[in-house]
């Protein structure tokens, strides 16, 4: 979930190691890390980070870097990357991705779009880094914006409530403004959210914000019924739910937290925004107390509310439009909305009325 910008930087939610927590390697390709290809240079400094996916935050190996001026490498099995230069020096990386990703490191994670990208850090004495722009060379995005209904899982009971829900009705708001992620809810219209484990005030008041304005949205015409419920904390895995959790995902103040998907065999979903699918069993959101407690306390429900968003099956909206899910890294001059947006409510009706036909018309269970 961003926060206002600093240099374009996007600090938002990934599961990071050492440089979002520091980095201690570089990429190699079967054996040990490799540093930056030019022995020759002064090598006074380590820069590096961590590249995860942006779909689902997990470690994104063979991504390839380049040190303008002073070598390349990829990212190993771990995300992780590491380059040799000179201190007191301004240095730029390139990065090739071809897919979304997310550079991470101590004070920063950075949304890179398909294509090429690049930062530029300012090397200060004692090996000081700070990252001081960011560029998008190429944006040649590929988000499916409609992904397909996957086909039924065997043996499913499909829900009186769900067989008898309407169709949502129509409601401003440009829709295609947000993708969808490839998630769908076996319980359409409904989702159950519970909030699980020790909580602080803070974050037990900004989970039950979050959930409540999700559930007033339905004045705004938003289709999908969103429940509280933390008996789900313990239910089986098997049962569609959104679990919410205060969970040390690491230590670095630049991750809020962490959001994932897991199908009703308890298996990851790879919703990669090329038009991967699946059924949701569970979605799990981790907030992460060394990012997440430092927000104030509007921004904290604001995180949570981003988050449910995807949970629901909405991606990142492709402009600012009148949403709450868009990236500061894409030039959003708004601060974080406090609501769902009509282009929210749009796109996640179209995402219902996609949904519900295929639940109604599959056959119901014998008694």
């Amino acid at each position: 979930m961003p926060r206002r910008p600093s240099r374009m930087l996007v600090p938002l939610l990934a599961v990071v190691v050492c440089a979002l927590s520091p980095v201690a390697h570089a990429a190699g390709a079967d054996a040990g890390p490799r540093r930056a290809a030019d022995a020759s240079a002064v090598t006074a400094c380590q820069i590096g980070g961590l590249i995860v996916r942006d779909s689902d935050y997990e470690p994104a190996s063979g991504v390839s870097l380049v040190v303008l001026g002073g070598g390349s490498m990829t990212t190993d099995s771990e995300g992780l990357w590491l380059a040799d230069v000179p201190e007191l020096s301004r240095v730029t990386v390139r990065i090739l991705a071809a897919d979304a990703v997310i550079a991470v490191g101590v004070d920063y994670a950075v949304a890179v779009p398909p294509g090429t990208s690049e930062m530029s850090f300012t090397v200060h004495g004692r090996c000081i880094t700070e990252l001081n722009t960011f560029a998008v060379i190429v944006n040649n995005e590929i988000y499916l914006p409609r992904p397909p209904v996957p086909p039924m899982p065997r043996d499913i009971i499909v829900s009186d409530v769900t067989r008898a829900a309407a169709l949502p009705g129509p409601t401003p708001g440009d829709a295609a403004n947000v993708p969808w992620l490839g998630a769908f809810w076996l319980t359409a219209p409904f989702v159950p959210i519970a909030v699980c484990g020790l909580m602080d005030t803070g974050t037990q008041i900004a989970a039950e914000a979050a959930i409540q304005r999700w559930t007033e949205a339905g004045a705004a015409g938003l289709g999908w019924k969103v429940v509280r419920d933390d008996t789900m904390c313990d239910a089986p895995a098997s049962q569609p739910k959104v679990l919410i959790r205060r969970d040390p995902v690491t230590r670095s103040r630049a991750v809020l937290g962490r959001t994932r998907f897991f199908d009703q065999a308890g298996q990851r979903c790879r919703l990669d925004g090329n038009g991967g699918t699946c059924w949701v069993g569970t979605v799990q959101i981790s907030l992460n107390p060394a990012g997440f407690d430092r927000l104030r306390p509007e921004a904290q429900s604001t995180t949570v509310l981003h988050e449910i968003g995807h949970a629901l099956g909405a991606a990142h909206s492709r402009q600012c439009g009148d949403s709450l899910m868009w990236y500061e890294a894409r030039g959003c001059p708004y601060a974080p909305r406090a609501a769902a947006g009509s282009d929210d409510v749009a796109s996640l009706n179209e995402l219902l009325a996609l949904t519900l036909p295929v639940l109604q018309a599959a056959q119901p269970s014998r008694p």
